[in-house]
Protein backbone atom coordinates (compact mmCIF):
# COMPACT_ATOMS: atom_id res chain seq x y z
CA UNK A 1 0.00 0.00 0.00
CA UNK A 2 1.13 3.52 -1.30
CA UNK A 3 1.97 5.29 2.79
CA UNK A 4 2.49 8.91 0.99
CA UNK A 5 1.50 11.22 -1.79
CA UNK A 6 5.05 13.77 -2.15
CA UNK A 7 3.11 16.55 -3.97
CA UNK A 8 6.20 18.59 -5.17
CA UNK A 9 4.18 21.72 -5.20
CA UNK A 10 5.58 25.09 -7.66
CA UNK A 11 4.07 27.36 -5.03
CA UNK A 12 3.47 30.49 -7.23
CA UNK A 13 3.03 28.54 -10.34
CA UNK A 14 -0.46 27.45 -9.14
CA UNK A 15 -1.12 29.82 -6.06
CA UNK A 16 -4.14 32.00 -6.43
CA UNK A 17 -2.97 35.03 -5.20
CA UNK A 18 -3.21 38.87 -5.56
CA UNK A 19 -1.04 40.47 -8.41
CA UNK A 20 -1.53 44.31 -7.67
CA UNK A 21 -0.01 44.17 -3.92
CA UNK A 22 2.73 41.98 -1.66
CA UNK A 23 0.59 39.08 -0.52
CA UNK A 24 -0.22 38.94 3.26
CA UNK A 25 0.05 35.91 5.71
CA UNK A 26 -4.22 35.82 4.70
CA UNK A 27 -3.43 35.40 1.37
CA UNK A 28 -1.14 32.70 1.66
CA UNK A 29 -3.08 30.51 4.06
CA UNK A 30 -6.00 31.04 1.96
CA UNK A 31 -4.14 30.37 -1.25
CA UNK A 32 -2.63 27.24 0.55
CA UNK A 33 -5.96 25.96 1.93
CA UNK A 34 -6.89 26.09 -1.86
CA UNK A 35 -3.97 23.73 -3.14
CA UNK A 36 -4.18 21.60 -0.21
CA UNK A 37 -8.13 21.03 -0.60
CA UNK A 38 -7.66 20.09 -4.16
CA UNK A 39 -5.09 17.61 -3.45
CA UNK A 40 -6.99 15.70 -0.72
CA UNK A 41 -9.45 15.61 -3.37
CA UNK A 42 -7.51 13.90 -5.76
CA UNK A 43 -5.79 11.94 -3.23
CA UNK A 44 -8.93 10.32 -2.34
CA UNK A 45 -9.16 8.78 -6.17
CA UNK A 46 -6.01 7.39 -6.12
CA UNK A 47 -5.78 3.19 -5.88
CA UNK A 48 -3.97 2.42 -3.62
CA UNK A 49 -5.05 5.62 -1.36
CA UNK A 50 -2.46 7.37 0.36
CA UNK A 51 -2.31 7.49 4.12
CA UNK A 52 -0.63 10.45 4.26
CA UNK A 53 -0.25 13.91 1.80
CA UNK A 54 3.30 15.67 1.98
CA UNK A 55 3.66 19.15 0.02
CA UNK A 56 6.97 20.36 -0.24
CA UNK A 57 6.58 24.08 -1.58
CA UNK A 58 8.94 25.05 -4.42
CA UNK A 59 9.82 29.09 -4.78
CA UNK A 60 12.06 31.57 -4.63
CA UNK A 61 12.50 31.42 -1.03
CA UNK A 62 15.84 33.40 0.02
CA UNK A 63 16.60 36.98 -1.20
CA UNK A 64 19.96 37.47 -2.98
CA UNK A 65 20.38 41.24 -1.59
CA UNK A 66 19.01 40.65 2.16
CA UNK A 67 20.63 37.38 2.41
CA UNK A 68 17.95 36.37 4.15
CA UNK A 69 14.41 34.88 3.48
CA UNK A 70 11.70 36.65 1.50
CA UNK A 71 8.47 38.09 2.73
CA UNK A 72 6.83 35.31 1.31
CA UNK A 73 9.16 33.00 2.70
CA UNK A 74 8.34 33.90 6.23
CA UNK A 75 4.46 33.87 5.69
CA UNK A 76 3.79 31.27 3.84
CA UNK A 77 6.60 29.42 6.89
CA UNK A 78 4.29 30.56 9.78
CA UNK A 79 0.88 29.42 8.29
CA UNK A 80 2.66 25.87 7.49
CA UNK A 81 3.81 25.47 11.40
CA UNK A 82 0.40 26.89 12.92
CA UNK A 83 -1.89 24.64 10.13
CA UNK A 84 0.29 21.54 9.59
CA UNK A 85 0.41 18.81 10.15
CA UNK A 86 -3.59 18.73 9.77
CA UNK A 87 -6.51 15.93 9.34
CA UNK A 88 -6.61 12.78 10.53
CA UNK A 89 -6.59 9.25 9.34
CA UNK A 90 -7.03 8.35 6.62
CA UNK A 91 -4.98 10.79 5.12
CA UNK A 92 -2.83 13.16 7.87
CA UNK A 93 -1.23 16.51 5.57
CA UNK A 94 2.04 17.29 6.48
CA UNK A 95 3.33 20.85 4.92
CA UNK A 96 7.73 21.94 4.31
CA UNK A 97 9.32 24.51 2.52
CA UNK A 98 11.60 23.37 -0.07
CA UNK A 99 14.80 25.34 1.36
CA UNK A 100 17.05 22.38 0.15
CA UNK A 101 17.26 19.29 -2.03
CA UNK A 102 16.24 16.12 -1.01
CA UNK A 103 19.23 14.53 -1.12
CA UNK A 104 21.15 17.05 0.77
CA UNK A 105 18.64 18.72 3.39
CA UNK A 106 20.98 20.38 5.59
CA UNK A 107 22.35 22.76 2.39
CA UNK A 108 19.86 25.43 1.78
CA UNK A 109 19.90 26.83 -1.35
CA UNK A 110 20.54 30.35 -1.02
CA UNK A 111 20.05 33.07 -3.50
CA UNK A 112 17.19 31.71 -4.86
CA UNK A 113 15.24 35.32 -5.43
CA UNK A 114 17.44 37.58 -7.72
CA UNK A 115 16.95 41.01 -8.99
CA UNK A 116 17.27 41.67 -12.92
CA UNK A 117 18.30 44.98 -14.11
CA UNK A 118 16.42 46.26 -17.42
CA UNK A 119 14.25 44.63 -19.64
CA UNK A 120 14.14 40.78 -20.55
CA UNK A 121 14.29 40.06 -24.26
CA UNK A 122 11.17 40.85 -26.24
CA UNK A 123 10.14 41.05 -29.67
CA UNK A 124 8.31 44.56 -30.18
CA UNK A 125 5.55 44.17 -33.02
CA UNK A 126 2.86 46.85 -33.49
CA UNK A 127 0.15 45.05 -35.25
CA UNK A 128 -1.69 45.65 -38.08
CA UNK A 129 -5.07 46.76 -35.95
CA UNK A 130 -3.28 49.68 -33.96
CA UNK A 131 -5.31 52.97 -34.13
CA UNK A 132 -2.71 55.32 -34.05
CA UNK A 133 0.34 53.63 -35.53
CA UNK A 134 1.89 57.35 -36.32
CA UNK A 135 1.95 57.56 -32.31
CA UNK A 136 1.98 54.06 -30.83
CA UNK A 137 3.51 53.41 -27.18
CA UNK A 138 4.94 50.27 -28.19
CA UNK A 139 7.88 52.72 -30.25
CA UNK A 140 8.88 53.72 -26.38
CA UNK A 141 9.12 49.95 -25.26
CA UNK A 142 11.98 49.69 -28.65
CA UNK A 143 13.65 52.50 -27.52
CA UNK A 144 13.78 51.45 -24.10
CA UNK A 145 15.11 48.21 -25.47
CA UNK A 146 17.88 49.85 -26.56
CA UNK A 147 19.30 51.05 -22.88
CA UNK A 148 17.69 55.11 -23.34
CA UNK A 149 14.74 56.87 -22.93
CA UNK A 150 12.71 57.37 -26.02
CA UNK A 151 11.29 61.10 -24.94
CA UNK A 152 14.41 62.87 -24.12
CA UNK A 153 17.65 62.19 -25.86
CA UNK A 154 19.96 64.18 -23.42
CA UNK A 155 18.41 61.65 -20.26
CA UNK A 156 21.44 60.17 -18.79
CA UNK A 157 19.19 57.41 -17.43
CA UNK A 158 19.53 54.11 -18.81
CA UNK A 159 16.58 51.00 -18.81
CA UNK A 160 18.80 49.13 -16.43
CA UNK A 161 18.61 52.05 -13.76
CA UNK A 162 14.81 52.30 -14.53
CA UNK A 163 13.61 48.77 -14.70
CA UNK A 164 14.07 45.84 -12.15
CA UNK A 165 12.07 42.54 -12.35
CA UNK A 166 12.55 39.63 -9.57
CA UNK A 167 13.51 36.37 -11.18
CA UNK A 168 13.09 33.18 -9.32
CA UNK A 169 16.08 30.61 -9.77
CA UNK A 170 16.66 27.05 -9.17
CA UNK A 171 13.25 26.37 -8.66
CA UNK A 172 12.75 24.19 -11.15
CA UNK A 173 15.64 22.74 -11.36
CA UNK A 174 15.10 21.66 -7.63
CA UNK A 175 11.54 20.01 -8.53
CA UNK A 176 13.47 17.89 -11.31
CA UNK A 177 16.19 16.97 -8.64
CA UNK A 178 13.61 15.77 -5.91
CA UNK A 179 11.78 14.33 -8.81
CA UNK A 180 14.45 11.74 -9.32
CA UNK A 181 14.93 11.58 -5.72
CA UNK A 182 12.13 10.40 -4.76
CA UNK A 183 11.51 8.26 -7.85
CA UNK A 184 14.24 6.29 -7.18
CA UNK A 185 14.30 6.05 -3.06
CA UNK A 186 10.38 5.66 -2.36
CA UNK A 187 9.24 3.48 -4.92
CA UNK A 188 5.59 2.77 -2.33
CA UNK A 189 4.48 5.85 -2.90
CA UNK A 190 2.72 8.12 -5.07
CA UNK A 191 4.62 11.33 -6.16
CA UNK A 192 2.78 14.40 -7.83
CA UNK A 193 4.97 17.37 -9.02
CA UNK A 194 2.19 20.11 -8.97
CA UNK A 195 2.98 23.24 -11.47
CA UNK A 196 1.45 24.68 -15.07
CA UNK A 197 5.69 24.76 -16.21
CA UNK A 198 6.60 22.25 -18.60
CA UNK A 199 10.17 23.01 -17.69
CA UNK A 200 9.76 20.32 -14.95
CA UNK A 201 8.76 17.16 -17.23
CA UNK A 202 11.99 15.82 -17.75
CA UNK A 203 12.09 15.01 -14.38
CA UNK A 204 8.75 13.47 -14.46
CA UNK A 205 10.08 11.44 -17.80
CA UNK A 206 13.48 10.61 -15.83
CA UNK A 207 11.87 9.00 -13.17
CA UNK A 208 9.35 7.28 -14.88
CA UNK A 209 12.26 5.09 -15.87
CA UNK A 210 12.45 3.66 -12.24
CA UNK A 211 8.89 4.47 -10.72
CA UNK A 212 5.27 3.77 -11.84
CA UNK A 213 3.68 5.78 -9.28
CA UNK A 214 4.31 9.61 -11.11
CA UNK A 215 1.81 11.89 -11.47
CA UNK A 216 1.57 15.61 -13.23
CA UNK A 217 -0.91 17.47 -11.86
CA UNK A 218 -1.85 21.22 -13.36
CA UNK A 219 -3.99 23.59 -11.51
CA UNK A 220 -6.68 25.94 -12.99
CA UNK A 221 -4.87 25.73 -16.73
CA UNK A 222 -6.81 26.78 -19.76
CA UNK A 223 -4.98 24.05 -22.01
CA UNK A 224 -3.40 20.78 -20.97
CA UNK A 225 0.30 19.97 -21.57
CA UNK A 226 1.47 19.77 -24.53
CA UNK A 227 3.34 16.40 -23.81
CA UNK A 228 0.20 14.95 -22.26
CA UNK A 229 0.90 12.07 -24.83
CA UNK A 230 4.29 11.20 -24.12
CA UNK A 231 3.73 11.34 -20.42
CA UNK A 232 0.83 9.15 -20.62
CA UNK A 233 3.30 6.64 -23.15
CA UNK A 234 5.40 6.58 -20.18
CA UNK A 235 3.32 5.75 -17.66
CA UNK A 236 3.48 9.17 -16.15
CA UNK A 237 -0.39 10.22 -15.00
CA UNK A 238 -1.73 13.72 -16.13
CA UNK A 239 -4.79 15.53 -14.55
CA UNK A 240 -5.73 19.37 -14.31
CA UNK A 241 -6.97 20.37 -11.78
CA UNK A 242 -9.48 23.42 -10.35
CA UNK A 243 -8.61 24.85 -7.14
CA UNK A 244 -11.25 25.29 -4.54
CA UNK A 245 -12.36 28.99 -3.83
Amino acid sequence: MAQSLHALVDYFNVASLPTHRRPTFADHAGALDRVVSTLLDHARSLTPRPLALRLRLYGGWHDEQTDGPTHSRQALGAVARRRYPAGRHPCRVFVGMADSLMALRHHDLKHTLRLWNGLPPLRVQRPDSCAHPANCPLEDLRQWQKNRCPRRTDCPVETRDALVTERQKLVDTAIVADTIYLARYHTLDWVAVVSNDDDILPGLLSGAAEHDRLMLLTVARTQPSAYAGLLSRMSVAYAALETHT
